[in-house]
């Protein structure tokens, strides 16, 4: 955990900072224990959720904010000032629809090009539902490679790791919320 939150962090600007942050992470197995028959438990996911675990305690925006957090402190910004401290990726989501940060599945098939790097995907379940998030690491012609808590190899919404993963965005509804005003 202290080279998670503490190790070197190479990069100049936010975007960059943000990419190599969650490398950084992942590369350490952040994983969640079970503990007293409650998954979600752990001294990562303690970090990640302000010192909350459990069962009910599902920590993907945990993860994305703890980040973006993290990310944005070494260059003297506030992620507050682009969307709430929450856990929740309704509330992210519905904050991105407010300022105008949060590009349609839809949009982003047609125009891969406005999603970069930093930027965060959130699933869409339906219009206003949001079920899992991660960080966007690299874009491919029909993917994006990520950067996700609480997932698995399988892709769960309930995993049990951060790990980097490969999402298809043509075939999935990935919603991308815009870190661009932090920038």
């Amino acid at each position: 955990m202290k080279k998670a939150f503490e190790g070197p962090i190479s990069g100049t600007v936010l975007r960059q900072l943000i990419v190599n942050t969650a490398n950084n992470h992942v590369n350490q197995n952040p994983f969640e224990l079970v503990i007293n028959g409650q998954p979600n438990s752990g001294p990562w996911i303690r970090a990640y959720m302000n010192g909350n675990e459990g069962t009910d305690w599902l920590w993907c925006m945990g993860f994305v904010q703890t980040i973006i957090d993290q990310a944005a402190s070494k260059m003297g910004k506030n992620f507050k000032t682009l969307m709430p401290l929450t856990f929740s990726c309704d509330t992210v989501g519905t904050t991105g629809l407010q300022k105008g940060l949060l590009t349609r599945f839809s949009e982003v098939r047609n125009n891969p090009g406005k999603v970069k790097p930093g930027d965060i995907f959130l699933t869409q379940q339906t219009t206003h539902d949001w079920t899992h998030t991660g960080i966007i690491t690299a874009i491919g012609d029909s993917i994006f490679e990520t950067v996700e808590g609480n997932t698995n190899d399988g892709g769960s919404r309930n995993g049990f790791a951060a790990v980097k993963r490969i999402r298809n965005f043509k075939t999935s509804k990935l919603d991308v919320f815009s870190i661009e005003p932090l920038v």
